[in-house]
């Protein structure tokens, strides 16, 4: 695909203002990439806070992304680390105008790992 000049102005305003991330697969490649990350908590005040329940706090930390990189096939299995904190991958689809596509953007979450010893 061609890339015309709404393409060329945008991908390097995502390189500049991205942070690095790696992404390990569910086969165990590790891809080195960059994402412009935004948490949507920001937007939803319900999931500003944990809230207790009967086996302890629930928090879910959501992030959206956008990417140069092509992450429509990654899946739950898929692990984005990103300034020390591992996300998997809920959805994510292609920006296109027209027939181009101009970048890539997914929600993710964090993937919070559990105490070995829940029941102390």
């Amino acid at each position: 695909m061609q890339l015309n000049n709404l393409s060329k102005a945008v991908m390097p305003m995502i390189e500049k203002y991205s942070h690095s991330c790696t992404i390990t697969t569910k086969n165990g490649s590790v891809i080195t990439s960059r994402v412009m990350a935004e948490q949507l908590w920001r937007r939803d005040k319900v999931r500003f806070e944990a809230y207790p329940t009967d086996i302890g706090f629930n928090q879910k930390n959501y992030i959206i992304g956008i990417f140069t990189l092509d992450v429509t096939g990654f899946g739950r299995d898929d692990i984005l680390t990103l300034m020390g904190t591992d996300y998997y991958f809920i959805k994510s689809s292609a920006v296109v105008i027209g027939d181009e596509i101009l970048y890539y953007t997914a929600v993710l979450r964090e993937a919070v790992k559990g105490d070995k010893d829940v029941f102390g």
